[in-house]
């Protein structure tokens, strides 16, 4: 049982993100997948509801009625347009009114082998999130990957945005992807210099997650990149958990 692991591996809350329907083609759950898993497990368990960003929007009530099933928060990918079209204004002044945080997926997503239509990355830079940011302060904004591979323009986002966060998940854990979020912030860094307080800086921005893979994997990989750019201990617990809670209210 995955929940047994991550109490095993020393997760205090887990975070469970549904996905629309070309997702859930290849195995991922949906809003409804996930839905009983929260009932199950409310005190560990932490749901972010899905909004489709379609041509068709849906009522802004919607994510009321999401928050009323149990989901903490909302998860948004592939939008129909980009994410500061302000036809999409009216969920985000909901989910700021509402506390709600909303995971964006930024920058490329992965393909899967069935036909894809209507799906441009281009809309999900990071980027997109700027106005975003700006016309809504309150509202809590995750952007997902570090917009891989846009990666200069979520450190910047999350620089001048004080109400927005990344996390480096994406590409499996793997080399590639850690080889790029590493390219991305070496830049910054020089040992002993006050560069370094820049990376610092940067992690008290920051908040861990998993995507999909175990938490081991993920761990190892944070543990490596703080140790290789001499991330202090209180950007360490503020990558590990103070951001969240903060995202999401809970007590520090």
């Amino acid at each position: 049982m995955l929940v047994e692991q991550w109490h095993g591996e020393g997760v205090v809350k887990y975070c469970l993100a549904g996905l629309p329907e070309g997702f859930r083609q290849v195995g991922y759950l949906g809003n409804e997948g996930i839905l009983p898993w929260l009932k199950k497990y409310p005190d560990f368990l932490v749901g972010m509801g899905n909004i489709v960003l379609s041509e068709a929007l849906g009522p802004v009530q919607k994510i009321e009625e999401l928050r009323e099933l149990g989901f903490a928060g909302l998860k948004v990918i592939n939008p129909a347009h980009s994410y500061n079209d302000e036809r999409y204004f009216g969920y985000y002044d909901m989910a700021q009114r509402l506390g709600m945080p909303i995971l964006f997926h930024t920058g490329f997503v992965m393909m899967c082998s069935r036909p894809e239509r209507n799906i441009d990355s281009g809309r999900m830079r990071p980027y997109c999130l700027d106005r975003v940011a700006r016309e809504f302060p309150g509202l809590k904004i995750i952007a997902a990957h570090l917009g891989y591979p846009h990666h200069e323009e979520a450190l910047a986002l999350i620089a001048h945005s004080e109400n927005c966060y990344c996390d480096i998940t994406g590409g499996g854990g793997g080399k590639r992807h850690m080889a790029s979020i590493r390219n991305a912030i070496r830049p910054f860094y020089e040992q002993g210099a006050p560069r370094q307080e820049i990376v610092d800086e940067i992690f008290d921005k920051l908040v861990f997650g998993t995507d999909s893979p175990p938490v081991a994997l993920w761990l190892a990989n944070a543990e490596q990149l703080m140790n290789e750019f001499g991330v202090s201990e209180n950007s360490r617990e503020n990558f590990y958990w103070r951001n969240a809670a903060k995202l999401f209210g809970w007590e520090l």
